[in-house]
């Protein structure tokens, strides 16, 4: 395994899961993991599972919960933020599929709505990790959007780079990554508490939750 720099060439703006959300580079990869496994895998509602990573492994939590050396994606120079806004609109090119082809658009579940979205244009992203290179590479070519509402063409990826780069000290690969406080490493680095957040992947699942340092990302 080697230190790696992740640089993420960005075509359309991308809308973070929520206001201040972070991009995670091991979410990324163990979600890759998921989509190139021979068969489909199917989890219970609400429910994860962990995922095998070619990131370098720090800690594992009596729960058996990963702590992968990977910081979060930040913007390159300048990055805007803005409101966006999307069309919630009646799939009328699935109509033909329904019982029931007229459908009331000005209330109840088909009602067309404007929605606001948060966004940010920048034209790359960047973080730290260390890993398989090659893995790495390989899997990072399966992402081909980053952020949330992929399908409307947001935060769509050009390319990915993988450079090797040397001499990455452990504060450095979790810039923006939250610590567990019961593992040891979250002695070794200072930054923002949380009483309650994500950590490892999938960060959504609340059941995972727990106490954190949060080590400030270095843009």
């Amino acid at each position: 395994m080697t230190g790696l720099l992740i640089t993420a060439h960005l075509m359309t703006p991308y809308a973070p899961a929520m206001a201040g959300a972070d991009i995670h580079i091991d979410s990324l990869l163990t979600w890759a993991v998921m989509q190139s496994l021979p068969a489909p895998v199917f989890f219970p509602s609400h429910s994860a599972a962990v995922m095998p990573c070619p990131l370098k492994l720090l800690w594992v939590s009596d729960a058996g919960h990963p702590l992968w050396a990977s910081t979060t994606l930040l913007p390159v120079g300048e990055a805007i933020m803005a409101r966006e806004y999307w069309h919630k609109r009646y799939p009328s090119d699935r109509a033909e599929l329904s019982s029931k082809r007229a459908a009331n658009t000005s209330a109840g579940r088909w009602k067309e709505a404007r929605v606001p979205l948060g966004v940010v244009t920048t034209a790359q992203l960047t973080g730290l990790c260390i890993g398989v290179e090659s893995e790495v590479h390989r899997l990072l070519q399966t992402v081909t959007h980053v952020g949330k509402k992929p399908s409307t063409g947001y935060g769509r990826v050009a390319k990915w780079d993988v450079t090797p780069v040397g001499g990455l000290e452990i504060r450095q690969v979790l810039c923006g990554h939250p610590v567990p406080v019961d593992s040891p490493i979250a002695e070794q680095i200072t930054g923002k508490y949380r009483p309650s957040t994500g950590w490892t992947p999938p960060y959504w699942y609340a059941p995972w939750h727990c106490s954190c340092i949060t080590p400030e990302a270095d843009r």
